[in-house]
């Protein structure tokens, strides 16, 4: 499968164990962390515009923190 399409594939819906296995071993910067956190709260999945706002960053730096999230995810899989 091209990388392209496992890109697009990433769906932030894991399970307690799952989220606490990427935590771990992903090795997020604090930022990418806090980002996937709001990805994956239990509150509910936050919107870009929600996380651009609360990190006082422009809506295209959340979506390139997004891919390189969903990349350390893939090397993980």
């Amino acid at each position: 499968m091209p990388e392209q399409s496992k890109q697009k594939n990433v769906k932030f819906d894991f399970t307690k164990k799952e989220l606490e296995y990427i935590l771990e071993n992903a090795n997020f910067t604090e930022e990418q962390e806090q980002i996937f956190k709001m990805l994956t709260s239990k509150q509910g999945r936050q919107s870009i515009v929600c996380i651009s706002f609360s990190m006082n960053m422009s809506e295209s730096t959340v979506k390139r923190r997004i891919k390189q999230i969903k990349n350390k995810i893939l090397r993980l899989l």
